[in-house]
């Protein structure tokens, strides 16, 4: 008998049946794609990234990673599965707040899986910038702006 991970959690399954298992899901998506910001974009002097917000309409979030001293939320609590996930991040400590050696972090920083029943996919990235006066600017980054690229990464079961 092997073991099987799925999620953060672990059984004991038959090999075939793990498969089986993990076919039947891949079957459920259309795509899974990597996200990126564009490479294009960078912070101005002064500013600091303090917070994110992602929504994923048709798809949801198969991998995020989450930064060093930073808070992250995943909402999937919409009745329909797929229709609706929210991502809400933001620093835990004041010099967590990323600058432009942070955005890296936005170079495929999530994955998602786009549910085939749902929808067209679609995908918003805000991003919370305050400037060195306190002030904060909001900058929203639709599908035709982010970079979304079938992923090269281990298919894994939700």
């Amino acid at each position: 008998m092997a073991l099987a991970f799925c999620g953060s959690g672990t059984f004991a399954q038959q090999s075939q049946d793990r498969e089986a298992f993990e076919s039947s899901q891949r079957g459920r998506f259309r795509s899974i794609d990597d996200v990126s910001l564009p490479a294009s974009f960078k912070l101005a002097p002064g500013e600091r990234l303090e917070r994110f917000r992602c929504l994923v309409l048709s798809g949801v979030v198969q991998r995020i990673y989450t930064p060093y001293e930073w808070d992250m939320k995943i909402d999937n609590s919409s009745s329909a599965v797929g229709a609706r996930t929210e991502v809400k991040a933001n620093f835990a400590v004041d010099v967590a707040a990323f600058t432009n050696d942070g955005l890296g972090y936005f170079n495929d920083f999530m994955t998602v899986a786009w549910v085939k029943e749902e929808g067209p996919p679609r995908i918003t990235v805000e991003l919370s910038i305050e400037t060195d006066d306190g002030l904060i600017k909001k900058l929203k980054f639709d599908n035709k702006q982010l970079v979304l690229r079938p992923t090269n990464r281990p298919w894994h079961p939700f």
